[in-house]
C-alpha cells in the first residue's frame, strides 16, 4: 500500500469457506428437481473445484505431479527466500465394488443397507 486510499484485493492464507459466494456458486443447484431426480448424488451442475478450499491465486495449475522446485519469497521476516522442491508422494484409493452393488441391490429391492457393529443385533 502507498496511501491510505489504497485498496488492494484481499490476500491470504486461509482455506475459503464453503459459505462464501464464490465457492459456493460452485456447488450446483439444491432445488426440488434435484430433490425429486438426483438426491443423494450431486446436481448435474456441481462444480468439482468447490473442494478445492485454497483462494484461486493460490491453486497450482497444472496439478502438481511431485518434485517441482517451489520458492516463497519474503513470507517470514528474517527470510528472503525459501527454497525446496515437493515430496513426490503418490496416493491410491479402492473401493469395495461388492459393497457398492449390495447396496445398489438393496435401493432396487426398496430396503435400506445397514453395517452395525455385528454386536447389537
Amino acid at each position: 500500500m502507498q496511501s491510505l486510499q489504497d485498496r488492494p484485493p484481499p490476500a491470504g492464507f486461509a482455506p475459503v469457506s464453503p459459505f462464501w459466494k464464490d465457492r459456493a456458486a460452485l456447488a450446483g443447484t439444491y432445488d426440488d428437481d434435484w430433490f425429486n431426480t438426483r438426491h443423494p448424488l450431486l446436481p448435474h451442475n456441481f462444480d468439482y473445484s468447490f473442494w478445492q478450499a485454497a483462494p484461486r491465486d493460490q491453486i497450482a495449475e497444472p496439478w502438481p505431479e511431485g518434485h517441482e522446485p517451489f520458492e516463497l519469497t519474503n513470507l517470514l521476516p528474517g527470510f528472503e527466500s525459501l527454497k525446496g522442491s515437493l515430496p513426490g508422494l503418490a496416493l491410491q484409493v479402492s473401493t469395495d465394488q461388492c459393497i457398492i452393488r449390495y447396496c445398489k441391490r438393496l435401493a432396487e429391492a426398496g430396503s435400506e443397507p445397514s453395517f452395525g457393529s455385528g454386536g447389537d443385533s
